[in-house]
């Protein structure tokens, strides 16, 4: 069973691999990755999506934590209000980033459009530092199912992401089908639009604009 798990580790990470070699990466800032706390915070890897003048927009290779969309199951969140966009512009820059790393960061205008033919509301448009990929920005630098999946860190695995295959769900900016529901990337690196907000079992892959130097 351990070798057949080991396996399929080894799949979604040479899968991983493969995405990643379409894209520049970089280290950029730290977080707790490897479930040690002894030994310190990692160097995160970020995957280079895009680069326009000076400044480049960056995903984390990885997912990187379990976390809900938003604490409390209603009607009424989008993701100007929720709880993810919070925590990705407050709490995870103090976590992963030096004062000389924040300042690299650039303020960005998100928009966040209705899902066509859903009942859910986008919201209104969110300055951001940190934030999740929307479904339109998911589709113009992942056009390819396969090259979406992603392997969750050793601490996101203790946090209680799901797993299978080596591979995690990873929240979209985005509303689902209905406004308590958020979407997703799926394990296969489908897409699916049906997750309870409060759900805690799946992951970030924050994302943002730096500078180049």
């Amino acid at each position: 069973m351990r070798t057949l798990l080991a396996v399929c580790l080894m799949l979604c990470l040479l899968l991983s691999t493969v995405s990643a070699c379409a894209f520049d990466t970089l280290t950029f800032g730290s977080f707790e990755q490897d479930n040690d706390l002894t030994n310190g915070p990692e160097p995160i890897t970020w995957l280079i999506l895009d680069t326009q003048d000076s400044r480049m927009l960056l995903l984390s290779e990885s997912i990187l934590e379990a976390l809900h969309y938003h604490t409390k199951y209603n009607n009424s969140t989008n993701y100007a209000s929720s709880f993810i966009r919070t925590y990705l512009n407050e709490d995870f820059p103090l976590q992963a980033f030096t004062d000389e790393e924040k300042a690299r960061i650039l303020p960005v205008v998100n928009e966040n459009p209705s899902k066509k033919g859903y009942k859910s509301k986008g919201g209104e448009a969110t300055e951001d530092l940190v934030f999740l990929l929307s479904f339109e920005e998911l589709e113009t630098y992942f056009p390819l199912k396969a090259d979406r999946s992603a392997a969750p860190t050793l601490y996101a695995r203790a946090g209680g992401i799901r797993v299978k295959q080596g591979c995690s769900p990873w929240w979209l900016r985005t509303p689902g089908r209905e406004q308590h529901h958020a979407s997703c990337v799926t394990i296969d690196g489908g897409y699916y639009d049906y997750f309870d907000i409060t759900c805690p079992t799946n992951g970030i892959r924050p994302a943002m604009w730096i500078t180049k130097e």
